[in-house]
């Protein structure tokens, strides 16, 4: 049954915040414009030799979405799959990655890793739109200055700080499906200290049955700065998430019944995230230098088909990094980081966790030092480099046990009778306990040629590498029936990565012309047929991505394009298409302006047709290709608030957003959403 809003107090919430916004822009005194350091993205993009893409704050805040996800989509021409049929939370690909892609995008929320060590997804709700500064997209590999995980690309978010005025923000935005968001936020300063604090809620019911989602977080930061030179920060973020999963469907029923659940038993998980960072940044005759600390801590609790697991996974890092400025012409720069995880899971036999069916405790230590700079050979002609080595220590010990041993007592017959099986401590199925090194190389050149002030080419290499995995290392969290439950045979990946590019900016136009090939030497995946992780034949991977955008006051238009080849180059699958990467991925975007506070706008999305996951001989059926189209039109009263209508897949299309050998996930329907943005 359609709902439009989650719960009647949706529609207070939404006029009240109206009203506000009414009150706003009659009542509110007129503030000086502030003067801020903006990001110049002309002379930034024109100077570097890579396709970046940069999304400000008033974008995200300006759009209908209501996660990183959708804007990752929406912005960047990001690929989005969801297994949940959400619009809102699922894992992203790029560069031709699709099976556990987000192993090789690495995700840095002010520069700390927000990755998992795992195989696990990114949730994408723990960090809110209202707490988010900036997004900034790095296309390509950037493995020698960011390490491991930088295979397809690198995400930078950064969340939001204090400021020299008092700043308070709300946004609502409410529809279909129980949909409704809600944050408020705040940011100033006071004297050499500054802060931030953002609260927010978020409700789902889901568009298919079983696919429910709840997120409350709250993220607070602090600064002081010490003098012109010197600053620090901290800031701290916490997540409460609950998620449901309706699992995959048949082909009939995926176009036919999308909205049901094909599981007998519900699949669900409550986490409990929290990111902590502190830097200290100092600037002195030598250059720029900083002290950056981070912790990761994530405490998720499932449901499985009848499996129940705790699984509790803490990360931290520490890096260290200065700056040189050796000439006008020449900045080199060197830093030091470490990394330490560890993952502790346990699964149990009941719902009430009483007796653990398995245990394991899986540690990883990485160390890498990099140094690298840029060099103007001449006038407008700059080279670019980095250097980085970096060794992975990964130890596990997991054991796992009989489940007909464990349980004292059994239910037979309605009662309960003394289990002849049972044995304590319970029968060991399996167990194991080793460890091993692992190392990476990675290096970059790149070359820039400022051709004028509106234009520029640019050629960059990038050696590439990304260690396994822990979990494509090691046999744990349920999986059982590995054919090595420790598999330290299994190599980390390594490749060549070649981009060549122009760009131009002048005026309201803006365009980008970028030819990439990647050659992937031992890539990571799961072979069903032996059991086991395994190192593939080399794959190659080489397309054009195609930005063109037109900006005035009175209309606009932008084009993003992907065109994508991803095959086996050698062994049993040579000529064979990787899976679960698309040929063609398009959004497409126009807007008018009829009047001076309203813009409407039409987006058209395409992605084209993909193999089926693990479907390394491309013999099932493909997952056909769509286009949907979404709609929004932005209101904007005054300075200080601003209200949207949008709807999004339009028409309704039922398309697959996921499958992996003859099972389907379809995506999310029609969907309707409203808000309100105020910012004083």
């Amino acid at each position: 049954m359609f709902r439009f809003f989650a719960h009647p107090y949706s529609y207070t919430l939404a006029l009240l915040l109206f009203w506000a916004a009414q009150a706003l822009c009659e009542d509110a005194p007129v503030l000086d414009e502030l003067e801020v350091e903006a990001y110049d993205f002309s002379f930034d993009a024109l100077g570097v030799p890579s396709n970046n893409t940069y999304i400000s704050r008033d974008e995200i805040l300006n759009a209908s979405a209501v996660s990183v996800a959708e804007i990752l989509q929406n912005k960047a021409n990001i690929v989005f799959r969801s297994t949940s049929g959400s619009s809102i939370n699922g894992d992203i690909a790029m560069r031709g990655y699709g099976e556990n892609s987000m192993s090789r995008i690495l995700v840095l929320v002010d520069s700390r890793k927000l990755n998992p060590a795992d195989l696990g997804s990114i949730n994408w709700l723990q960090i809110p739109l209202d707490n988010i500064e900036s997004v900034e997209v790095l296309r390509g590999s950037h493995s020698a200055v960011y390490g491991n995980g930088a295979v397809a690309g690198v995400i930078k978010i950064k969340t939001l700080k204090g400021g020299d005025e008092n700043r308070f923000g709300a946004r609502f935005v409410a529809g279909s499906y129980g949909l409704y968001s809600l944050n408020l936020n705040y940011r100033g300063g006071y004297g050499d200290f500054y802060a931030s604090l953002e609260g927010s809620i978020l409700r789902d019911d889901g568009y298919r049955d079983n696919s429910s989602q709840k997120n409350n977080s709250i993220n607070a930061s602090l600064g002081y700065d010490f003098s012109d030179k010197q600053s620090f920060e901290f800031s701290i973020n916490y997540s409460d998430n609950y998620i449901e999963f309706p699992g995959a469907l048949t082909w009939e029923d995926a176009f036919e019944n999308p909205r049901k659940s094909s599981l007998v038993f519900p699949q669900n998980g409550n986490q409990d995230l929290g990111l902590i960072t502190a830097s200290f940044k100092n600037k002195s005759s030598i250059g720029d230098g900083e002290v950056f600390f981070g912790a990761n801590l994530r405490d998720m609790h499932w449901s499985m088909s009848g499996t129940w697991y705790d699984n509790r996974q803490y990360g931290y890092s520490l890096t260290a990094k200065q700056d040189f400025e050796i000439r006008e012409n020449l900045k080199l720069f060197a830093g030091l980081d470490f990394n330490f995880d560890n993952i502790n899971y346990d699964a149990f036999l009941e719902a009430e966790r009483l007796n653990k069916t398995e245990v394991s405790d899986i540690n990883r230590a990485t160390i890498g030092a990099y140094a690298g700079g840029e060099f103007e050979a001449w006038e407008n002609f700059s080279i670019t480099s980095a250097f980085r080595y970096e060794a992975a220590y990964t130890s596990g010990e997991d054991t796992r046990f009989d489940k007909d041993t464990i349980p004292e007592y059994i239910l037979r017959k309605g009662q309960w009778v003394k289990n002849p099986y049972y044995q304590n401590p319970p029968a060991v199925l399996s167990h194991f306990d080793e460890s091993m090194w692992q190392s990476g190389l990675a290096a970059n050149i790149g070359l820039n040629y400022r051709i004028s002030d509106e234009a520029s080419v640019f050629f960059r290499f990038d050696q590439i590498y990304r260690y396994p995995s822990t979990d494509e290392i090691a046999d744990y969290q349920g999986y059982g029936g590995f054919a090595r439950p420790f598999n330290s045979d299994l190599d980390p990946e390594h490749g060549q990565n070649y981009e060549i590019g122009a760009k131009y900016f002048c005026g309201g136009v803006s365009c980008v012309l970028n030819f990439f090939y990647q050659r992937l030497n031992n890539e990571i995946t799961f072979d069903g047929a032996h059991s086991e992780n395994i190192n593939l034949p080399p794959t190659e991977r080489y397309g054009i991505d195609f930005s063109l955008s037109y900006d005035s006051d009175f209309w606009g238009a932008s084009s993003m394009v992907s065109v994508l080849d991803a095959r086996f180059c050698s062994g049993q699958y040579k000529n064979k298409k990787i899976p679960l990467v698309p040929s063609y991925t398009i959004t497409n975007l126009i807007y008018v302006k009829p009047l001076e506070n309203l813009t409407i706008s039409a987006r058209m999305r395409y992605l084209g047709d993909e193999v089926q996951g693990l479907d390394f001989k491309n013999e099932y059926r493909k997952i056909p290709d769509y286009c949907v189209f979404d709609f929004q039109a932005n209101y904007k009263p005054c300075k200080y608030a601003e209200v949207f209508v949008a709807v999004e897949n339009a028409f309704d299309k039922r398309y697959i957003s996921a499958a992996w050998l003859g099972g389907f996930y379809p995506a999310c329907g029609r969907v309707f959403k409203v808000g309100v943005n105020l910012r004083y």
